[in-house]
């Protein structure tokens, strides 16, 4: 998030390993701060084995700004005095600005929230320090940030969707006389142009992102006021934090708004989605690169050689596009399976969420972005694809569909093509080369009537035939080109103004903690 610092910085905290050290300790020296009704410190197996401080490392730094909107909030709503407000958002301010360390982050601490309250206690006093869990629990500090991390990693991976798809529209434009193969079952199916391919993609990118906008309105609402589970007693004004926090709205129910984690899924099933279309695209550069292919040429830069053959030259990347979107498909299936089990309220297998998403967004954002730089990179052989796409009899449809125009019904016409077809392949030649004798030879269809379909068609011609909506012809290439142009120039308008509205709206909370604090 904006305006905050990971820095080298070791003296944020004093030797984190040492005992008396340890966040369990309070403030007073008295006992521990969350276990104050239980005699015993965890021992050490059972406190590693409950830390989510490495997971929670991705959500510190809106943590913090939660935290600091829920102070500002107290403040206002007459909870807590002015005198420790400002120690608590000067404590907040200076570990936003100044940087925390990631060595800080161990298993010392039971979680990053414990972590920050100790972080803050130390700069503000126990006093001031004491009053930061005031009407929160870590069940609501919890669920707001991960919220606004998602918002955060959701505009991210938009932003490299339309990219992606800005990307492919321009090669769909460059590429619309390049004749290619088209396939079904990985077997010749029609003669297209590339630009087809590449305006597939964009469609398929284009639901994606739709699905990114959807999942965000409903992400984009503010559980923290909620409590552990039932709310607060003491006054506290959501309308506040939602405002500072920059949401247009609010979870409503407590309950829900604590123990929910539908968001999380539905993120990390939009990212699984994706990433198996993104995996697809990746699996066609990588057998469009085989020497037995050879349609595309990936550059030295995408690819790996190998430790023994010095010829080689490897799409490791693409290949790792195609297996870490297994992964995400994994993490999905362990948001879902850590959620199936639960009673209604917070339960602590919930903090095993939040890695698979953490997970699923890093590879969603890289593998858009290895996709861009292959794509705007790699060499096209035109002329290869040209010269696969001759091979096949890749136009049997369209010389059935041309027998169709002289009224010969489509069933008839297809068998009886296919049969000139197989005569084809016994004389090792191409079906628009059969001769009237071969033809009366192979099938019923007068010779006459077949020799004119046959010579309507052409390899180069066969795109341009094809002028139905959203077909390969010339005309329907401009029109989704235009289209995926269009749609990327309004997009990219919607998600700046998404995108800016959150930075604007947490920009004027940390210039009012500014204001505030020279008061």
């Amino acid at each position: 998030m904006a305006g905050i610092r990971v820095s080298k910085k070791k003296d944020l905290l004093d030797n984190p390993h040492h005992k008396q050290e340890s966040a369990y300790i309070r403030q007073d020296g008295s006992g521990l701060m969350y276990r104050g009704g239980l005699e015993d410190e965890l021992d050490d197996a059972a406190q590693a084995f409950v830390s989510s401080i490495h997971s929670d490392s991705e959500i510190l730094p809106f943590d913090i700004a939660g935290t600091e909107a829920h102070v500002l909030m107290l403040y206002k709503a007459k909870i807590i005095p002015k005198a420790d407000a400002k120690k608590l958002l000067s404590a907040l301010r200076d570990i936003r600005t100044g940087g925390f360390d990631p060595a800080d982050m161990n298993q010392v601490f039971e979680d990053g929230h414990e972590l920050l309250e100790s972080w803050v206690t130390k700069r503000a006093g126990k006093r001031a320090g004491g009053r930061i869990q005031t009407a929160r629990s870590r069940n609501d500090q919890v669920a707001v940030a991960i919220r606004m991390k998602l918002r955060h990693d959701t505009n991210i991976i938009q932003t490299g969707i339309l990219q992606l798809v800005s990307a492919l529209a321009e090669l769909a434009a460059d590429n619309m006389d390049t004749t290619i193969p088209l396939y079904t079952h990985l077997q010749h199916a029609q003669a297209g142009v590339l630009s087809h391919y590449f305006l597939a993609q964009v469609s398929i990118l284009l639901r994606d992102y739709e699905r990114f906008a959807g999942m965000y309105e409903r992400l984009d609402s503010n559980p923290l006021g909620s409590g552990p589970v039932g709310g607060s007693s003491l006054g506290i004004d959501r309308e506040i934090t939602t405002r500072l926090l920059a949401f247009p709205d609010m979870v409503y129910n407590s309950l829900d708004a604590t123990s929910s984690r539908d968001h999380i899924s539905e993120f990390v099933s939009c990212v699984a989605i994706m990433c198996v279309g993104l995996s697809r695209m990746a699996e066609d550069l990588v057998v469009w690169a085989s020497d037995e292919f050879g349609f595309v040429e990936i550059a030295d830069h995408s690819a790996s050689p190998s430790s023994a053959m010095p010829q080689k030259r490897n799409p490791d990347v693409l290949e790792l596009v195609r297996g870490k979107a297994a992964s995400t498909i994994g993490d999905l299936v362990s948001v879902l399976a850590v959620q199936k089990g639960l009673a209604s309220g917070y339960g602590r297998d919930l903090q095993e969420a939040k890695e698979p998403a953490w997970r699923a967004a890093e590879v969603a954002a890289g593998s858009l972005h290895i996709l861009f730089e292959v794509l705007t990179d790699m060499t096209i052989n035109k002329a290869r694809m040209a010269q696969a796409a001759e091979s096949g009899n890749i136009t049997a449809l369209d010389v059935a569909e041309e027998l169709v125009r002289h009224k010969v019904p489509f069933r008839e016409a297809h068998l009886e093509v296919g049969k000139m077809v197989a005569a084809a392949r016994r004389a090792g030649k191409h079906v628009l080369e059969l001769t009237k004798v071969e033809i009366s030879g192979a099938c019923s269809i007068n010779p006459d009537t077949a020799a004119r379909a046959l010579s309507a068609c052409t390899v180069e011609g066969s795109p341009e035939r094809r002028r139905s909506a959203g077909g390969t012809s010339r005309r329907e290439q401009e029109r989704m080109i235009r289209q995926a142009e269009d749609s990327v120039g309004e997009l990219l308008g919607e998600l700046e103004e998404q995108r800016n509205d959150a930075t604007a709206e947490i920009g004027k909370m940390w210039q009012e903690i500014d204001e505030f604090l020279k008061g």
